[in-house]
């Protein structure tokens, strides 16, 4: 039975193989003497000798196959379990010189012991795997809709892992009792029923971090977009990140440790030429004449068509941010009582007062919005009884837009085209 189960094996290219280990989640990227203990016969009654160095030898050209996938495509496996989260091994090339042991006695097979020698991917690098480089992605969201169908199918097509947590329900009572709360330097600093409501779906999805004792994690709203290159892009943003808190090279997180909030996703902030500013070209950035925010005068005076990142000054909206587990634990601390008018812009405050936070502009992640004929309302809007707007089926299926973004990931997964609002 064996021997036939190896003939029928020995009969696939190393395509068909490669897809077999692809749909069975079976990691073997590695290193060739781990993919092999996972594809060896546990059984070896009765088996030819030259058999088993065919199957060996078949096993070696599909790494060799894979290793080749890898170059051409980073990410390939991302979706698989990874067995080394900091290191990879890939082969040695065809021309490298290879030791070769005889087959034995009786034989006239012969195949190559590889014991390759590990490669230390840069930690920047992880920076572009199915996490961005962050131990999750959380997307706050009250239910499923097409809001979240949209993430999803945006997610599937760059290769990203997202998880929506389930949201607590918030009685109108206990939102109204969370905006008095207080201190308010400003009558103005109440928020409304749904911006209070909104405050405390951040406050419960940074606690699960927080109590999830995840050393970093990226917050999404279910309506935020990005660009097919968000990957590339997030290594880049690392590299910026390291430089500009001065990371050793011997950190081996993504981002360092020497951060609180990374501002990803936001709708402006400010920007002058006192603050330390680290800038690198981005073919997918969006150029100054078709930004849109109300600092377009703070933008001008950045290089055009480069990314920058640098401490922040005045971010506003909560799109997408990253928190590191001790931001986390500051923000609940400081922002736990409702002082001020939203989240958002008291999260901007804290940034000026006890969190390190970094922003990068242009935003690398941005509100969709659906048709603006059909008016459709935020959550925030929602909260404030000014109506649920028209249902999905209207206007679902009807491409909207997004600022800011060139490519976006929702509007390619679901309609193949841009959509960027100029």
């Amino acid at each position: 039975m064996l021997g036939n189960s190896l003939a029928i094996f020995l009969s696939k290219s190393p395509r068909d193989i490669l897809d077999s280990f692809i749909d069975k989640k079976i990691d073997f990227s590695a290193n060739f003497i781990y993919f092999l203990e996972k594809l060896l016969p546990q059984s070896f009654d009765n088996l030819k000798p030259t058999m088993l160095l065919a199957f060996i030898q078949r096993i070696y050209n599909t790494y060799q196959f894979a290793s080749l996938c890898v170059r051409n495509d980073p990410g390939l496996f991302d979706s698989l379990p990874p067995s080394r989260p900091t290191r990879s091994v890939k082969m040695a090339p065809p021309s490298s010189a290879v030791q070769v042991i005889p087959a034995p006695v009786g034989s006239s097979t012969s195949f190559p012991s590889i014991i390759p020698a590990p490669v230390i991917r840069r930690p920047e690098e992880n920076a572009g795997n199915s996490t961005l480089g962050f131990q999750q992605i959380l997307t706050l969201s009250q239910r499923p809709s097409w809001r979240t169908r949209g993430l999803e199918a945006a997610a599937k097509l760059t290769r990203l892992e997202i998880t929506i947590p389930p949201k607590p329900p918030v009685d109108d009572r206990l939102a109204d009792a969370f905006a008095n709360i207080g201190p308010h330097v400003y009558e103005k600093d109440h928020p409304t029923t749904g911006a209070s409501k909104a405050w405390l779906a951040h406050l419960d999805i940074i606690k699960h971090v927080y109590q999830s004792n995840f050393e970093t994690a990226l917050i999404l709203e279910d309506d935020a977009d990005w660009d097919i290159a968000i990957r590339k892009q997030m290594i880049n943003i690392s590299s910026a990140v390291r430089q500009l808190t001065k990371t050793p090279e011997t950190e081996s997180t993504p981002y360092g440790r020497s951060w609180d909030v990374l501002w990803l996703g936001h709708c402006a902030e400010h920007w002058d030429e006192d603050s330390e500013t680290i800038t690198f070209d981005d073919a997918h950035v969006c150029p100054h004449e078709d930004y849109r925010t109300w600092m377009a005068d703070d933008l001008a005076k950045l290089p055009d068509h480069k990314r920058a990142v640098y401490w922040s000054r005045n971010p506003i909206c909560t799109f997408a941010y990253a928190v590191s587990h001790e931001g986390a634990g500051i923000i609940l601390r400081e922002m736990g009582a409702c002082q001020g008018e939203a989240f958002d812009v008291q999260l901007m405050l804290e940034c000026e007062r006890n969190l390190r936070c970094i922003s990068v502009v242009p935003e690398v992640f941005h509100q969709y919005f659906p048709p603006l004929d059909f008016a459709v309302k935020s959550d925030v809007d929602a909260g404030n009884g000014e109506g649920s707007g028209p249902g999905d089926e209207a206007f679902e299926s009807i491409m909207g837009s997004v600022e800011n973004i060139v490519h976006s990931a929702r509007c390619q997964a679901l309609w193949g085209q841009d959509c960027q609002r100029l």
